[in-house]
Formats: C-alpha cells, structure tokens, sequence
C-alpha cells in the first residue's frame, strides 16, 4: 500500500464520500496500522490548522 493511497483513504473517510465498493476494497487492501497513522497525523494536523486559524483571528480581535 502506498501512502498516497492511504491518505486519499483517510481523507475520503473524513469527507464522508467513499462508496461502499471502495470502502470494501480498501478493507482488504490496507493495512489497519497504516491507516491509524495516517488518520491520526491528519487529525492532528486539521486540529493545529483550526488552532492556529482561531489564533490568527483572535489575535486580529485584539
């Protein structure tokens, strides 16, 4: 499995827009340690760009 193909996973995952035939493939396909790590680095990485969006705007607010 490649990363690419791995992250495209975890972001349709996230958007919610994965067929179920692609869901089912990808369930063979992937390794399930692979896909934790990258659903969490990008979990983290939205949660720091959310972070760093409202820092931004606060510190404009003051």
């Amino acid at each position: 499995m490649s990363l690419k193909r791995a992250v495209k996973t975890v972001f349709a995952g996230f958007l919610g827009v994965q067929s179920r035939a692609q869901y089912e493939q990808d369930l063979q396909e992937h390794r399930f340690v692979a896909v934790a790590i990258v659903g969490v680095l990008m979990t983290a990485g939205f949660v720091l760009m959310v972070y760093g969006l409202i820092s931004a705007v606060m510190a404009l607010v003051r």
